[in-house]
């Protein structure tokens, strides 16, 4: 089996996988760009097909705006030169969802505060006890990382 042939029988086999097109031609264009992909031989081409095989936007499973819905990915596509180099640098790995977690307000006025408040400066009555007296109405865990840091500075 020559290269050409079993680049072609891999993308075949992993599309059927997929659900992308099975590659049922070469026309001068696609071999020139193939060729161009496998000189080096088919590691790369190998490993590519992996990283395509796992990633949720290549194969289809990533939601897409209205008008790119239908979209799936084709063999022009992966031996497009520049887009088979950032499959291969990770650009369409999956990532992790960014875990995004919100203070609420009260949080931070009172980070605010003990931010800026160090025994015997401004703390207004109206706050309650001082961080460092009995009832202080701050988190606790503020409080506590408020005491290590002024720790024996009365």
């Amino acid at each position: 089996m020559t290269p050409i042939e079993e680049a072609l029988s891999l993308w075949n086999e992993t599309a059927a996988i997929c659900g992308w097109p099975l590659v049922r031609g070469l026309t001068g264009d696609r071999e020139r760009k193939l060729r161009r992909l496998i000189r080096n031989g088919l590691d790369e081409w190998r490993e590519a097909l992996a990283k395509a095989q796992l990633s949720d936007f290549l194969t289809g499973k990533t939601e897409k705006a209205e008008k790119h819905a239908g979209w799936r990915m084709t063999f022009d596509f992966f031996i497009t030169e520049s887009r088979f180099i950032r499959i291969l640098e990770g650009n369409y790995d999956n990532r992790e969802p960014v875990q995004v977690s919100f203070k609420s307000p009260e949080t931070v006025l009172w980070e605010a505060r003990l931010r800026t408040y160090a025994p015997g400066k401004l703390w207004l009555g109206i706050w309650g006890p001082k961080p460092n007296e009995d009832g202080c109405q701050a988190p606790r865990s503020l409080v506590e990382e408020w005491k290590q840091r002024h720790e024996g500075a009365h």
